[in-house]
């Protein structure tokens, strides 16, 4: 019973390449001067920069291209399978420990609401890890100026 409740299940989602992506479509919004559409009839192409290293200890930059819509449906799909697994499993989990009566009639509404926090949080995660990459890409446009 214990290694059911306790399987790893549906890995969290990196937040790396949808980050990457959002900030390569806002600074094509930004060069551009204009929010471009994402939708079907205008498929954006954005470059990303993705640093490899090789066996030399080398950094490398390989120039990217991204169809925005895709990597967004894909990552949301990821991430609402996730978040789904997540709410059912701690659900079930506190089931099997051994809820009271009352406890069980509210735990629909528990797992709405928990649900809706990993969303929330999700949200928070997106914007700090964006903020993050922005004031490293600052840093490094600044300091290449000296």
């Amino acid at each position: 019973l214990w290694r059911a409740t306790h399987h790893p299940g549906v890995r969290k989602p990196p937040l790396d390449r949808i980050v990457q992506v959002g900030h390569a479509y806002e600074s094509l919004a930004r060069e551009r001067n204009y929010v471009t559409c994402i939708n079907v009839e205008a498929t954006l192409r954005v470059g990303i920069r993705n640093k490899m290293v090789s066996s030399d200890d080398m950094v490398l930059e390989q120039q990217e291209t991204v169809d925005v819509p895709s990597e967004v449906v894909a990552f949301a799909h990821d991430y609402a399978g996730w978040i789904s697994y997540q709410a059912d499993h701690e659900s079930l989990q506190r089931l099997i420990a051994g809820m009271t009566q009352e406890e069980q009639v509210y735990a629909e509404d528990d797992m709405l609401e928990r649900r809706a926090g990993l969303c929330e949080e999700l949200k928070s995660d997106v914007g700090a890890a964006l903020e993050k990459l922005i004031a490293e890409e600052r840093g490094v446009v600044s300091t290449r100026g000296l």
